[in-house]
């Protein structure tokens, strides 16, 4: 069956003027959508068809060697259906045709991704009516709530102790980017959204869908965005800048004061001067902790009693999401034969005094510094090998859930949570001494782009270096 492509693109957009022809990445925004769907190889060029109200828009289209239509006045308008442009497109054919709809506010999206989708939906077209793009929420409808008049808060009192990312059944969303459906299904339903459509995945990268300004600006991040770059700039300027502002007279930075800011031009030179070596000088640094430590497997390992003393919460939740029935050896045994490593020593001494549980010593200094206000890792909790256990290494959201469904680097063992609820992790980090080496520990920030920073020669010192909150004064366990 022939498969044709829509592109609308109306000229009166309210969110952001003339976004259609902005230029993204070096060209028109629109661009981006036309060349994907040449380039996934589903259409002949005159398949693809742009429809627009303006003429200046279909003209410049045309250099690409598409199809354009001129669209009624009457379908240009902001009360106009969305559904009508589809349905009158689809009038131009006397034959059943595979309708594609692309929406150029989608720029990320890749002539691979509308070539996968299609290829779906060839295969599972006898049992399917449509395939539309999906992406993953980022929040759980359980943390959105209403307000009253006084703006409080009505409902969604999920943001406390009991909530948990991770527990959350996974709900997805259409991001606008790919449609797919047949004319006579399209005719029939007047919609891409029936009982019989299928959820084509993407990541979030490509799902951008640019309505507004800020929605521009973070797409042309996501695409920019040099992590390495930015650091020394940042660098330069907080050695320099600050104190050229001060040498003429500018002593206080009020619209950045806070609690947790600097207050003066002096106390950011210092903090500046303070601040731990970034990227490169961290990954230089790290490399040569790495090239000192003992990578032979440490045994005979025990605790000292002042670090064990307050290291675990014991309340009713903590036991029933985390703490495992005693460790035996073969426990341990099962565990390194699923995952392919030996565990250390070290943790074996420590799951056989409790297998796994809530953290209350949940802090961890670094060797650098995140940002100006700390330099600790938060850790909620270490998993155990009661497999019975949702956050045991082997249990449903154990070590090979966070490297297959998250992503992580596949280094080695998710070894600890945090309170961001897998955003970041922390490892038992195989990748300098093999899979029965002595492993160090070490932070990935998923968020940051899965940045692995060290933390600790081996997970021994890592207990022993675990302190509480500043506010947690526990009493004898």
């Amino acid at each position: 069956m022939r498969a044709v492509c829509l592109i609308p693109a109306r000229s009166g957009s309210k969110g952001l003027r003339d976004k259609n022809m902005l230029f993204f990445d070096g060209k028109p925004l629109i661009f981006h959508t036309i060349d994907a769907a040449i380039e996934s190889g589903c259409f002949a060029k005159e398949d693809i068809y742009v429809s627009s109200d303006s003429q200046l828009y279909l003209d410049i289209c045309a250099t690409r060697g598409i199809t354009t239509i001129l669209r009624d006045p009457e379908l240009a308008k902001d009360t106009t259906p969305s559904n009508a442009v589809g349905l009158d497109f689809l009038s131009r054919f006397d034959e059943d045709v595979i309708y594609v709809l692309l929406q150029l506010t989608s720029p990320l999206r890749t002539g691979e991704q509308i070539r996968e989708a299609m290829e779906i939906f060839k295969k599972e077209q006898q049992n399917i009516e449509n395939l539309v793009s999906y992406v993953e929420l980022d929040k759980s409808p359980r943390l959105f709530t209403s307000l009253d008049e006084k703006n409080m808060i009505q409902e969604g009192f999920a943001v406390d102790r009991g909530y948990r990312r991770q527990d959350e059944k996974k709900l997805y969303r259409p991001n606008g980017a790919i449609y797919i459906t047949t004319k006579k299904v399209y005719e029939k339903n007047v919609s891409y959204l029936t009982p019989k459509t299928m959820a084509y995945i993407m990541d979030k990268e490509s799902s951008y869908d640019i309505d507004d300004r800020s929605d521009f600006i973070g797409a042309i991040g996501s695409r920019y965005f040099n992590y390495e770059l930015r650091e020394q700039r940042n660098k330069k300027f907080y050695q320099s800048k600050y104190k050229e502002f001060k040498e003429k007279g500018i002593k206080e930075i009020d619209e950045t004061s806070g609690r947790y800011y600097p207050k003066s031009v002096d106390d950011w030179i210092k903090r500046a001067g303070a601040w731990a070596p970034r990227r490169i000088e961290k990954n230089k640094f790290e490399k040569e902790l790495r090239e000192k430590r003992d990578k032979k497997p440490m045994l005979n390992v025990s605790f000292d009693e002042e670090v064990l003393k307050g290291l675990w919460y014991h309340d009713e939740f903590s036991i029933r999401e985390y703490l495992g029935k005693p460790a035996t050896d073969e426990d341990f045994e099962k565990v390194e034969k699923e995952l392919g490593y030996r565990l250390p020593d070290s943790y074996k001494a420590l799951m056989r005094i409790q297998n796994g549980g809530e953290l209350r010593k949940n802090n961890f200094e670094g060797s650098f510094k995140r940002n100006w206000t700390s330099g600790s890792f938060d850790i909620e909790y270490i998993s155990g090998v009661d497999s019975s256990k949702r956050y045991s290494l082997c249990g449903e959201f154990g070590s090979k859930f966070w490297i297959e469904e998250w992503k992580y680097p596949n280094i080695g063992i998710a070894i600890c949570g945090t309170s961001s609820g897998g955003h970041d992790m922390i490892f038992l980090d195989y990748s300098d001494c093999g899979p029965e080496g002595e492993p160090c520990v070490v932070h990935i920030d998923q968020e940051g782009g899965y940045e692995i920073t060290y933390l600790a020669d081996n997970f021994k010192d890592f207990v022993d270096g675990l302190f509480p909150s500043l506010d947690d004064e526990y009493e004898d366990d």
